[in-house]
């Protein structure tokens, strides 16, 4: 894998830098992500910490977009992609200037181990992939803490179910999800199966084995809406949390403890709210 030569960028060099490249078919969705993609940018570069020569493992990295925000981070000279469909050959993408190609992985990563070996990458990113798995998202982290090395990170990012704009949809009478119209058989994984609220994605990667190290939301609210649920939170005696009301949540997380998923309590491993287990569930998921 070649290795990136690019200066350092901030936030709106990224996005020049980000448009310059042919996604093919998936253009368009790749310059709707791109304001979500400059935010995560502009918070790792600030927070991950740096290093040279690392590997990446991208979840769903079918697209391919989150290629050049791993060039522009400049830690990076391998990229693993893994995906549920497709063939195991190279994902590439290019600009006039430059190609950036990764190794695809095909296994479902919600019930397949990942053909990684242990400790294997520097770096999990899980960027709107989570709230498309249909029944076992912690199979998916304890998979991203078994192929991290020892103190590696985790970066997720999914639709905040507590966001500002949840609470003006629900007030409107509307559903506060971001995406979740039914699909046909054969997309099941196309829309969002499950939304969360950050205390959620909070209890899936303590469980996992991660310890939290920033958490944010983007974009700001409005400064009305946000006023109003602040006001609301106080008069029913609970914590303002203003700065979680961003339509995305971002979590960066380290690996602390390696984790051994047959070990497991069925508390830790199937954490409720998120599970519901059943008292007599024998410790087979997929039975």
């Amino acid at each position: 894998m070649r290795r990136w030569t690019i200066v350092k960028m901030n936030a709106l060099e990224f996005e020049e830098y980000f448009r310059a490249f042919d996604f093919g078919g998936s253009n368009n969705y790749a310059q709707k992500a791109l304001p979500r993609l400059a935010a995560d940018f502009a918070l790792l570069d600030q927070h991950l910490p740096r290093f040279s020569g690392g590997a990446v493992l991208d979840m769903g990295a079918a697209r391919g977009t989150g290629f050049p925000l791993f060039a522009a981070l400049k830690r990076f000279d391998e990229i693993w992609g893994a995906e549920y469909s497709g063939e195991p050959t190279e994902i590439v993408i290019a600009s006039p200037r430059e190609r950036i190609a990764g190794k695809r992985i095909v296994c479902n990563i919600e019930k397949d181990d990942v053909p990684l070996p242990d400790g294997a990458v520097d770096f999990v990113c899980l960027t709107e992939v989570i709230e498309h798995l249909l029944y076992d998202p912690m199979w998916a982290l304890l998979e991203a803490n078994r192929v991290l090395k020892s103190s590696g990170h985790i970066f997720v990012t999914t639709p905040n179910l507590n966001a500002a704009s949840a609470f003006s949809k629900q007030l409107a009478g509307r559903n506060p999800n971001l995406f979740t119209p039914y699909r046909s058989a054969n997309s099941i994984y196309e829309r969002h199966n499950r939304e969360y609220t950050i205390d959620e994605l909070k209890l899936l990667l303590g469980k996992a084995g991660f310890q939290m190290q920033h958490v944010a939301t983007h974009p700001p609210p409005p400064l009305k809406l946000s006023f109003a649920i602040k006001t609301l939170r106080r008069l029913a005696g609970l914590p303002a949390r203003s700065d979680e009301l961003g339509d995305f949540m971002q979590v960066l997380a380290k690996k602390v403890v390696d984790v051994d998923r047959e070990a497991m309590q069925v508390t830790d491993r199937f954490p409720a709210p998120v599970y519901f287990v059943s008292p007599n569930f024998d410790g087979n998921w997929w039975a």
